[in-house]
């Protein structure tokens, strides 16, 4: 019987210990929080576009065909998903840039995170129908 009463005393001291620590430890991390900025918002941009410029310039480079007389086949099933992932994360970023009234009590996204995605999205799109473009060019 000593020997359980130990073992639920050094599991309660134990689990006292670790939660006093984990509190200290969340106490400290939630003021070193960055904030997110303009360039944050920029880069999340870029990390959705450059990516689909890139299957954009080898979609079109393998599938394009432009012939006003309809000499062309039809394109396979998947040659609209570039385009189709563009719109929907044009919206969508562009839905994150919208100001929120809780935007200002925000610890993560600072005021200048929108400011960032806007000229983000704006260069995005001009990546993605340029490397379309070439795609389409190199055919």
């Amino acid at each position: 019987m000593p020997d359980y009463f130990a073992k639920v005393g050094f599991s309660f001291i134990n689990s006292n210990i670790s939660y006093s620590i984990e509190k200290k430890i969340m106490a400290r991390t939630r003021i070193k929080v960055v904030r997110k900025g303009g360039y944050n918002g920029f880069a999340l941009a870029m990390i959705i576009f450059i990516p689909l410029s890139i299957i954009s310039f080898f979609n079109e480079s393998a599938n394009g065909c432009f012939n006003i007389f309809g000499g062309c086949e039809p394109p396979p099933s998947y040659y609209h998903y570039p385009r189709v992932l563009a719109l929907v994360s044009t919206f969508s970023l562009l839905l994150l840039a919208l100001p929120r009234p809780d935007s200002r009590k925000s610890e993560t996204h600072g005021n200048k995170y929108p400011l960032g995605i806007i000229p983000g999205v704006i260069l995005g799109i001009i990546i993605f129908m340029f490397s379309s473009i070439l795609g389409f060019w190199y055919h």
